[in-house]
């Protein structure tokens, strides 16, 4: 995600962001330093901020520069951490790993409360750290919350916004063959909507040879995996590797499904 690595948000920093210059610039290192996408996301590299989301910290570096500002609601309080620990004499580090996020639900960008909260931590940011352009931060923030919200009550006005489409739901199962019928029923008990339940079955082919073949995968919208037939760190790879990242994933155990909605981000 490019919150993953980002820089400081200075006041030119900020301007940039506010009024879509790094989007325009991707390549810039002048216009796109907020989220850096001009640096290469498989590799690792020194960065000033990092997400709160997923951040590995020492411990004495938590006792030397303190725990995260309650100040901050929502968004920000990442920023200032990292700020505090780059003051305190560390270096902050991205390194390309993925995670596994599930059974969760992320803000949404173009939501009017996302658009306030960002930006309402970000003045809380400037008032701590830049004093003297408050006021001059205060008001591009403000305008910046101004426009955002009229162009997207304009939207909503003209019919702009994607209506979302009807999915038909097909579904890989991984497991033996034994098994499938309990775990297909219990899968078309949670998802009435399916149009049809495939196997792969695991008493003929392992799952190393799903993950070998996953271009032939691509016509399914949910993989449902058994555990222990397939372990985690096979799904984990599994996942990885899929060249269709909005598959949804299913994870039956013990007679029922445990995890449902498993995204790789």
């Amino acid at each position: 995600l490019a919150e993953s690595k980002r820089s400081f948000p200075s006041p030119w920093v900020s301007f940039c962001k506010i009024f879509g210059l790094s989007k325009l610039f991707p390549s810039s290192r002048l216009f796109a330093r907020y989220s850096l996408p001009y640096l290469d996301k498989e590799k690792q590299h020194k960065v000033e901020v990092l997400a709160g989301a997923f951040m590995f910290l020492r411990r004495e570096a938590l006792d030397k520069v303190g725990l995260l500002d309650e100040s901050f609601f929502m968004y920000g309080e990442d920023i200032d951490l990292s700020y505090r620990i780059v003051q305190g004499g560390y270096t902050n580090y991205y390194i390309p790993e993925r995670i596994l996020h599930y059974k969760g639900e992320s803000t949404k960008h173009g939501d009017i409360k996302y658009v306030k909260a960002f930006y309402g931590a970000m003045l809380i940011f400037y008032r701590k750290y830049y004093p003297h352009s408050g006021w001059l931060v205060s008001l591009l923030i403000r305008l910046a919350v101004l426009l955002k919200a009229s162009l997207s009550a304009f939207a909503g006005l003209l019919g702009l916004k994607r209506k979302p489409r009807t999915k038909h739901r097909r579904l890989l199962v991984l497991c033996r063959e034994e098994e499938f019928e309990v775990v297909k029923a219990a899968c078309v008990k949670r998802m009435p909507g399916l149009e049809y339940v495939n196997l792969w079955n695991l008493d003929e082919e392992r799952v190393m040879d799903a993950i070998c073949r996953r271009n032939q995968m691509k016509r399914f919208t949910d993989i449902a995996f058994c555990y222990p037939d397939a372990r985690f760190e096979q799904m984990l790879l599994l996942m990885d590797k899929m060249v269709d990242k909005k598959i949804t994933y299913h994870i039956f155990i013990n007679g029922e499904l445990k995890i449902e909605n498993g995204k790789m981000h």
